[in-house]
């Protein structure tokens, strides 16, 4: 029986206390017919003296080099030269169960070209948490999606994620699947370079509309790390100059991406998305001092708000319904003054414990 050859491909940036637990977990893989992409993405760390270490033990480790261009650069280099017939991405700063690849082996056949599974959510404090990807109603040990691709699709859009309880309703991520490395190839699709939030969910969008058939299987085979990589830290790293001109970009393709799309809820999908990313570029940046930065801003956002009808929010949750119509009435200094005074409240009270 011919034995599939998975191609993991792991970027690396500023990881040299995590990457050596990441590759070991590879090395202890039960299944032996696996190769890894090690790509340094210009790490100014010790990232290239270990790699390199470990390519030179296994003949299956190939270690790349590049200027620092980003994740989805590194990313690209690794499907560009990946062999295999299955592609896994994993991060520098997590690590995979020792079944993994044989699990997804267990599970694949030709017809398949994505394959979703669970993960473990690892916190500092030891905590262990199991992530599931989807609604209840989908947590069978397999379940076939190949009919129902528009649940992949909104999935990843958010449509059915709890923002405010940030529950894990949601599949942007690239980590904890599999693709087809012959579907990857055949239809092009390569991570979207300058953006450096949401190209996941470009790629896994671009991905999931060209595909006929995904299983899911209701196992925890991925460890997800929580560490200062959020998005939250992202976010207040950059200042909102540097957000909306990211968001333009993603608002654009996810338009173009669902554009020819009849269901409502992908209408509905986006709207939510454009409101919810809005009102985290205010939390997190609440008040744009520098008057030609502030009025960019709130260009950005009657702009992007142009692109709902009010017929797309009807469904969405209260606080959003206040948020979109604030954005509507260009009234953003309401929640621009909620979100610096809430801030102000939380501070306050971290400099009293």
């Amino acid at each position: 029986m011919y034995e599939q050859l998975i191609s993991i491909i792991i970027p690396i940036y500023k990881a040299e206390q995590y990457v050596s637990k990441c590759i070991n977990s590879v090395l202890a893989q039960t299944y032996s017919r696996w190769e890894l992409l090690l790509v340094n993405d210009g790490s100014p760390d010790r990232c290239n003296e270990i790699c390199q270490k470990y390519a030179e033990k296994d003949e299956r480790i190939r270690y790349f080099e590049q200027q620092n261009q980003g994740v989805s650069v590194a990313r690209n280099l690794g499907i560009e030269n990946a062999k295999g017939d299955i592609l896994i991405f994993v991060d520098a700063d997590d690590w995979i169960n020792k079944e993994m690849c044989q699990t997804i082996v267990e599970h694949w056949d030709e017809s398949i070209e994505l394959l979703l599974f669970d993960y473990q959510e690892v916190h500092k404090n030891g905590k262990h948490v199991h992530r599931h990807f989807f609604q209840q109603e989908y947590i069978n040990f397999q379940s076939d999606l190949r009919y129902d691709i528009d649940y992949l699709m909104l999935s990843v859009l958010g449509f059915y994620q709890d923002w405010d309880k940030k529950s894990v309703h949601t599949i942007a991520v690239p980590w904890s699947r599999a693709y087809s490395q012959k579907f990857i190839c055949n239809n092009n699709i390569y991570f979207p370079v300058g953006i450096y939030m949401n190209e996941d969910r470009i790629f896994n969008l671009r991905c999931i509309d060209k595909i006929k058939n995904a299983i899911y299987i209701n196992s925890p085979l991925y460890n997800y790390c929580t560490n200062d990589n959020s998005v939250t830290n992202t976010m207040n790293k950059k200042d909102a100059f540097q957000l909306i001109d990211n968001y333009n970009k993603v608002f654009k393709i996810l338009k173009e991406i669902i554009k020819s799309k009849k269901d409502k809820r992908y209408r509905e999908a986006y709207a939510r998305y454009i409101i919810v990313t809005i009102g985290e570029i205010i939390w997190y940046k609440p008040i744009e001092k520098e008057p030609l930065k502030r009025k960019k801003c709130h260009e950005f956002y009657k702009y992007s708000i142009k692109n709902i009808y009010h017929k797309d929010v009807k469904n969405l949750v209260l606080k959003e319904k206040i948020e979109y119509f604030c954005f509507f009435l260009n009234m953003f200094w309401i929640i621009e003054l909620y979100a610096w005074i809430s801030q102000s409240l939380k501070r306050m009270k971290r400099n009293h414990k």
